[in-house]
C-alpha cells in the first residue's frame, strides 16, 4: 500500500500553498507529521521519501530516549541498554508487526500509526526512566503534544500512561502541571495562530460519528491481531504483581510516609506497568490498519527480565522469561523477518520509470511483479466490465487489492501517463490546470505538477471512513475545481463511492478521456479549449509497449 506515502506529499503541497491542516483540509490524522515531512523535503529533496518520512520521528523521539537512556545508564547500563535496544530496531526498520501481504516489502501504509507507537514507547521509557526531575515535565508535554498532533487515539493511550505515573508518582504533582501548562500553552499559541486545534477537534469528532458503529469490532480485531503478545504480556503481568518497578515500601515507611506515598509505592508495580502499556497500546491500535502494535509493553517487560536474571533461578523464573518472550519477540521477530527477506530480495529488484513523480517514483520491485503489472493492465483495459460487475456487486476482486504490489507498480504508472499527458495538454491548448482534484484516496498529482488542491477536499479520502458528506465548502471548492480525475482501468469502488459523493457538483465540468486510464472533468472556463480532445465515450485504447523510459506507455 505505497499509495499511504502519497498522503504526505498531499499534505505538504497544500501546506506550500497556503492551505492549514484540519482549518483548509480534513485530516484523517493529526498535522505534526506532515510539516515535518515539509521540512525534511526541503532539506533533503532527493531522498526516498518512504525512508525520509519513516526515520523524520527521531528529531522528535531521538533526544528524548538520549535523555531518558542517560538517565537510566546512572543507574544501570544493562537497564539503557534494555531501553534503548528495541527503540532502535523499531525505529530503524520502515515495517509494522503485522503482516498484511505474503510477499516481502517495506511498508508504505500505515505510517503515522508507526509514529504513534514509537512516541508511545518513548514516552513509557521516560515516565520509567526519568525521575522527579524538570526535564521529566518537559519531555512529558512534548511527547503528549507530539501524540496529540499525531493521533487522537495515541494521545489517549499517552494519557492513560500519564494518569497511572500521576498515580504511582513516577511524575509528582507540580510537575504534572508543569507538563500540562506547556502543553496547554502550546495548543492556545496555535489556535490563536491557526486555529488548528479547535478545527482538529471537530475533524476528529467528526470521523467518530462516522465510525461509532465500528469502535467495539476494532477493539476485538486489535486483540484478535496482537493475541501472542497479549497472551504472554498477560501472564507476565500476573505473575510480577508483587515485583515492586521502583523501590521497595521501607519497614518503617507506615510512619514517615504520608497516605497516598503509600498507595502510590503498592501501585509501581512491573505487572500493573506492563497492564498498563498493554491497555494504552491496545486503545491506539483500534483505529489502525498497519501498526507496530505493543511494542508500549516493552519496556516494562524487559524490566522484568532485568529482575528475573538478578533473581533465583527457579521454575516460576523460566516461566517469566517465556511470558516475556511471547511477548517481545514476536513483534522483534516480525519486523527482522520481513526486513531481512525484504532486503536480500531486493537485490533481484529493477527500478519503477516514473520521471514525472519526482522522487515518488523511486521504488524498485521484482521483475516478477513488473511483468505482473502490465498483464493485469492490459486485462483491465480489454475488460473494463468485469471490474464494473465487482463494484455492482459490492466486492473487491481480491481482499488483498490494494496491497498488490502489481497494483500499486500500475499506480505510478497510471499517475506518470497522466502527469505527462496533462503538461501535453497545457502545453497544446494554451491553458493551465490550477486546481487539481482526484476522486481517488490520495492526490500526488498536484505535487507533482506543483498545482493546487481543492480547499476543504480531505486527503486520505476512504469513502466509508474518512470522507464526510459535502458541505457547502466542499460543494463550492468542488464545483470551482479546474479539474478532477477520475481512474478508470480498472474501476475501482472506492473511485465509483466518490463519484457518487462529488459527482453532482462536477455537473457543469466536461468529461473527457484524458489517457486510456483517466477520465477528466474540466471546468467550464477550459473547457472550450479543449474541443479536440476526445469525451469519454471516445474508445480506449490499450496499453502499448514499455517506451523508452520503462513504463508503459499510456498516452492517447
Amino acid at each position: 500500500m505505497y499509495w499511504d506515502l502519497y498522503i504526505y506529499f498531499d499534505a505538504v503541497q497544500r501546506l506550500r500553498t497556503g492551505q492549514i491542516p484540519a482549518v483548509d483540509f480534513f485530516m484523517p490524522a493529526g498535522p505534526l507529521f506532515y510539516w515535518i515531512f515539509d521540512g525534511a523535503l526541503r532539506v533533503l529533496p532527493n531522498a526516498q521519501p518512504l525512508l525520509l518520512i519513516s526515520w523524520s520521528v527521531l528529531l522528535i523521539t531521538g533526544p528524548a530516549m538520549a535523555v531518558a537512556c542517560t538517565a537510566a545508564a546512572r543507574r544501570s547500563l544493562t537497564e539503557s541498554l534494555l531501553y534503548l535496544l528495541p527503540f532502535l530496531l523499531f525505529t530503524a526498520l520502515p515495517f509494522n508487526t503485522q503482516e498484511y501481504y505474503p510477499f516481502p516489502g517495506s511498508d508504505g501504509f500505515g505510517i503515522y500509526n508507526r509514529h504513534g507507537a514509537q512516541l508511545l514507547y518513548v514516552l513509557v521509557v521516560t515516565v520509567l526512566a526519568l525521575r522527579n526531575t524538570f526535564l521529566m515535565a518537559v519531555m512529558i508535554a512534548i511527547l503528549m503534544l507530539a501524540l496529540f498532533l499525531t493521533k487522537i487515539t495515541a494521545f489517549a493511550a499517552g494519557g492513560l500512561v500519564c494518569f497511572f505515573a500521576l498515580a504511582t508518582l513516577r511524575i509528582p504533582f507540580r510537575h504534572a502541571l508543569i507538563a500540562a501548562a506547556i502543553f496547554l500553552i502550546t495548543l492556545t499559541i496555535l489556535e490563536f495562530i491557526y486555529r488548528l486545534p479547535s478545527a482538529y477537534l471537530v475533524d476528529v469528532l467528526t470521523l467518530i460519528r462516522m465510525n461509532e458503529g465500528s469502535l467495539l469490532p476494532r477493539y476485538m480485531q486489535g486483540a484478535s491481531m496482537n493475541i501472542v503478545p497479549l497472551l504472554g504480556g498477560g501472564v507476565l503481568a500476573l505473575l510480577t504483581l508483587g515485583w515492586a518497578a521502583g523501590g521497595e515500601i521501607p519497614a518503617d515507611g507506615a510512619r514517615w510516609m504520608q497516605w497516598h506515598e503509600r498507595v502510590a509505592a503498592r501501585l509501581d508495580r512491573l505487572g500493573l506497568w506492563i497492564i498498563v502499556t498493554l491497555l494504552a497500546s491496545l486503545i491506539y491500535e483500534t483505529q489502525n490498519t498497519g501498526s507496530q502494535a505493543m511494542i508500549a509493553a516493552i519496556p516494562p517487560a524487559l524490566l522484568a527480565c532485568q529482575r528475573i536474571m538478578q533473581s533465583e533461578r527457579s521454575m516460576a523464573s523460566v516461566v517469566r522469561v517465556a511470558m516475556a518472550g511471547l511477548l517481545v519477540m514476536p513483534l522483534a521477530g516480525v519486523v527482522i523477518e520481513r526486513a531481512a527477506r525484504t532486503w536480500v530480495g531486493a537485490l533481484k529488484n529493477e527500478a519503477i520509470a516514473a520521471p514525472n513523480l519526482k522522487t515518488i517514483g523511486h521504488v524498485t520491485a521484482r521483475p516478477f511483479f513488473v511483468r505482473q503489472a502490465e498483464v493485469h493492465l492490459k486485462v483491465a483495459l480489454q475488460h473494463r466490465d468485469t471490474f464494473e460487475t465487482f463494484i455492482e456487486e459490492g466486492e473487491l476482486p481480491s481482499p488483498l487489492r490494494y496491497s498488490d504490489f502489481e497494483f500499486q507498480i500500475r499506480l505510478i504508472w497510471m499517475m506518470d501517463a497522466l502527469v505527462r499527458q496533462l503538461r501535453q495538454i497545457e502545453e497544446r491548448h494554451g491553458i493551465r490546470f490550477d486546481t487539481i482534484m482526484t476522486l481517488d484516496f490520495t492526490n500526488p498529482i498536484g505535487w507533482a505538477m506543483d498545482r493546487n488542491a481543492p480547499k476543504h477536499i480531505p486527503i486520505g479520502a476512504d469513502p466509508n471512513r474518512t470522507v464526510p458528506e459535502p458541505d457547502a465548502r466542499i460543494i463550492e471548492a468542488v464545483q470551482a475545481t479546474d479539474l478532477a480525475v477520475l481512474p478508470t482501468c480498472a474501476p475501482r469502488a472506492n473511485s465509483a463511492h466518490l463519484l457518487r459523493i462529488y459527482g453532482s457538483h462536477l455537473k457543469q465540468h466536461r468529461r473527457v478521456r484524458l489517457t486510456p486510464c483517466y477520465d477528466g472533468f474540466v471546468h467550464p472556463r477550459l473547457a472550450g479549449s479543449l474541443a479536440s480532445q476526445p469525451s469519454s465515450s471516445a474508445e480506449t485504447q490499450e496499453a502499448g509497449p514499455q517506451s523508452e523510459t520503462g513504463s508503459l506507455d499510456l498516452q492517447q
